[in-house]
């Protein structure tokens, strides 16, 4: 599936092993691209977070940008976590 911007090519290998562990099946979104969109997102509430800067955003801005940014903090160690396992 080339066409998928998310993916990179290096993955895919996970169906030779067998019996080892058994733990079942594989993840719905390859860590790899999890990560990307992760990053993808960052990057959006960063330039957000620049624009409110420069416009001086009110209070209820501020606060949704910060929840913002801490959801995906959330989702980044989620991924790390399941990365380590």
């Amino acid at each position: 599936e080339p066409d998928n911007e998310f993916e990179d090519g290096a993955g895919g290998g996970g169906g030779g092993g067998g019996g080892a562990g058994g733990e079942g099946e594989e993840p719905f979104i390859a860590p790899l691209a999890e990560l990307r969109m992760l990053r993808a997102l960052q990057t959006s509430v960063m330039e957000e977070t620049a624009i409110l800067d420069r416009r001086g955003g009110n209070a209820a801005q501020l606060q949704e940008i910060g929840a913002r940014q801490g959801e995906l903090a959330d989702l980044a160690d989620e991924l790390i976590r399941r990365m380590m396992q």
